[in-house]
C-alpha cells in the first residue's frame, strides 16, 4: 500500500513537470520595435504602430493572436498594470506595424510595453522582455529653448562650442536632452559624450524640416554642478541651400525631467550661454566638396570641467529662425560600422606619403603623427583611385591640420567625411605606421542582419558587393548614388527609371 502511494506520488510529479515546461509555447519573441525604431527616445507622432519577431525550432509554428500592454511606468508594466493600453487577447497573425489604440498620447508621452502570442496550438508564450518608445517636441509651443550661434562677422563658417554650467538635484526618475541643430552636433556632459552616433543628425532640406534628436542623460547627469557642451559643424547648413540662415551652425536644446509624474523643462539653450571657436573649420561649400582645417593649438584636451574654465568664452547669441516644421529624427543615426588600416604605403619624394586602404569606403579617417613642430601645416588628400600612370589624384578632398606642439597629436574628422581608397599626407618628414592611421566605416546604423548564400560563387560575390556598396551610400539617413551629394530628393533617379508610356 505505501510503495503504491509513493509511485501514485512519483507519477503526479512527473505528471506535473511536464505540464509545467509545455505550459508555453515555443515560439520566442524578440526584437521589439516601435516606428522600426528600437527604443526611440521620440518619435514623431502619437499613433504608433509596434513590431516584433519570432523564433521557434519547431517547424510550421505561427502566430494566432496577440496580446499588447503599454504602461506609463516600468513598475506597472513589470505588475501587468497597463494603465495606457491593453489590447485583450486579439485573433491576428500580424505582427508587422500593428497600430496603438490605447490612451491618446501627447508630445512628450514615454511609456513602457510588451507582448506576448499564441501559436498554432492556442498555447501562449511567455511574455516578451519589456521595450519603451517616448514621443518627442512636436509643436512649437513644446520648445522653451532658443536657437543660439556666434558671431563670426566676415569670419568663414566654423564649428563652435557652446558651454553652459547647471546644478542638479538628482531627485530626477529620467532626464531627456532634446537637441536640434541647423548642421551637425556633438553633445558631452561632464566631459563624456552622450551617445557614439557621429555626423548627426541626418540630412534634411531647412526650408521645410529640421530634425531634432533626443538622448537618455539620466546617467551622465551627477548631483551638484555639471557641465553641458554642444559643439557643432556646418555640414549641410551652409549659405545659399534651401531655407540656411547666414552665420550658422544653429542650435537649440532642452534638458527635461521626469519628476513626479510629469516633464519639468530643466535646462534651456538662451543668451547665457557661453561660446567659443573650437578649432574646427569647415571649407565645404555647394556644387564642391572640401575638408576640415583643424588649428590644433585651440583645441582642448578634453571637455571636463578643468579644461573649459583653462580657456576664454565669448557669449552665444540668440538668433531667429524662420519658421519651419522641427520634428523628432525617425531613422536610425549614423555610427562607425567598421575600422580597418591601411594595407601598404608608398612614398613621394621626402614628405608626402600615399597609403592604400585596398578598398574604397566612405567615412572618417584617424591619424597619429609622429614627433611634429609647432604650427607645422599637414595636408590630408583623398581620392577614389590613381590616375592611368599611378598617380594620386589631387581634388578638393582635403583636410588640414596644424600642429600644437603637443605630445601625441592625432587628428580625426569630426564633421564631414570623405569617399575614398588612396590617402595622401604631406609635409611630414617621417611616415605615420600603417597601424597609427585608421579608416572608419559609416552608415545610418541599420541592422544589416539579413545574408544571402548560394552554390553560386559569382552570385554570392555579386550580393557582396551590392551590398558593400549600399553601406556606403547610407550615411545620413536615406540611399544616395553618390556618397557626398544629391541629398535634397530631387529625384532625378528615380523619374530616369520610371516606365513612361
Amino acid at each position: 500500500m505505501k510503495n503504491s502511494l509513493i509511485r501514485s506520488l512519483y507519477f503526479i510529479v512527473i505528471a506535473l513537470l511536464v505540464i509545467s515546461c509545455n505550459s508555453y509555447s515555443p515560439l520566442v519573441i524578440s526584437t521589439l520595435q516601435c516606428e522600426d525604431l528600437d527604443n526611440p527616445l521620440g518619435i514623431d507622432n502619437t499613433s504608433p504602430y509596434f513590431s516584433w519577431l519570432l523564433q521557434s525550432d519547431k517547424k510550421n509554428s505561427r502566430q494566432t493572436a496577440y496580446q499588447i500592454l503599454v504602461a506609463s511606468s516600468e513598475k506597472l508594466l513589470s505588475e501587468g498594470k497597463a494603465d495606457l493600453w491593453d489590447s485583450g487577447k486579439t485573433d491576428s497573425e500580424q505582427s508587422v506595424w500593428v497600430l496603438y489604440r490605447g490612451t491618446p498620447l501627447t508630445s512628450k508621452s514615454f511609456a513602457y510595453w510588451k507582448v506576448r502570442v499564441w501559436d498554432e496550438d492556442r498555447i501562449a508564450t511567455k511574455w516578451s522582455d519589456p521595450a519603451f518608445f517616448g514621443v518627442g517636441l512636436l509643436h512649437a509651443d513644446d520648445w522653451k529653448a532658443n536657437y543660439i550661434g556666434v558671431d563670426y562677422g566676415q569670419e568663414p563658417p566654423r564649428s563652435p562650442q557652446f558651454w553652459k554650467t547647471f546644478q542638479w538635484d538628482n531627485t530626477g526618475e529620467k532626464a531627456l536632452l532634446h537637441v536640434n541643430s541647423l548642421g551637425y552636433h556633438e553633445v558631452y556632459l561632464n566631459g563624456r559624450p552622450v551617445s557614439d552616433a557621429v555626423l548627426t543628425p541626418a540630412v534634411s532640406q531647412f526650408d521645410k524640416r529640421s530634425l531634432t534628436v533626443t538622448y537618455d542623460v539620466t546617467g551622465l547627469l551627477q548631483k551638484g554642478e555639471n557641465d553641458l557642451v554642444v559643439w557643432l559643424g556646418q555640414g549641410w547648413y551652409h549659405d545659399g541651400l534651401p531655407g540656411v540662415v547666414e552665420g550658422g551652425p544653429f542650435v537649440r536644446a532642452q534638458l527635461e525631467v521626469w519628476k513626479e509624474g510629469a516633464w519639468l523643462t530643466s535646462l534651456v539653450t538662451d543668451g547665457t550661454w557661453s561660446a567659443r571657436e573650437s578649432g574646427y573649420e569647415s571649407t565645404w561649400r555647394k556644387y564642391r566638396l572640401g575638408g576640415e582645417i583643424v588649428d590644433a593649438s585651440l583645441l582642448l584636451t578634453d571637455l571636463a570641467a578643468a579644461s573649459l574654465n583653462g580657456v576664454e568664452w565669448g557669449k552665444a547669441k540668440e538668433v531667429a529662425i524662420p519658421s519651419h516644421q522641427a520634428t523628432p529624427q525617425m531613422v536610425e543615426l549614423n555610427r562607425i560600422q567598421k575600422e580597418f588600416h591601411p594595407e601598404s604605403l608608398l612614398s613621394v619624394g621626402d614628405t608626402a606619403w600615399i597609403y592604400d586602404m585596398k578598398t574604397n569606403f566612405t567615412g572618417w579617417t584617424k591619424i597619429k603623427f609622429p614627433s611634429l613642430e609647432k604650427g607645422q601645416r599637414i595636408q590630408i588628400n583623398y581620392c577614389d583611385f590613381l590616375d592611368e600612370k599611378g598617380q594620386f589624384i589631387d581634388n578638393s578632398n582635403y583636410d588640414v591640420y596644424i600642429v600644437s606642439g603637443r605630445d601625441n597629436e592625432s587628428f580625426t574628422n569630426k564633421f564631414n567625411y570623405y569617399a575614398y581608397r588612396y590617402l595622401k599626407i604631406s609635409n611630414v618628414r617621417k611616415a605615420p605606421a600603417l597601424s597609427d592611421i585608421t579608416a572608419c566605416l559609416i552608415h545610418t546604423d541599420y541592422s544589416g542582419n539579413s545574408s544571402f548564400s548560394c552554390s553560386d560563387d559569382d552570385l554570392n560575390a555579386i550580393h557582396q558587393m551590392i551590398q558593400y556598396t549600399l553601406s556606403c551610400l547610407t550615411l545620413g539617413g536615406d540611399m544616395v548614388d553618390c556618397p557626398h551629394v544629391e541629398r535634397l530628393g530631387y529625384g532625378g533617379d528615380g523619374n530616369a527609371s520610371t516606365v513612361t508610356m
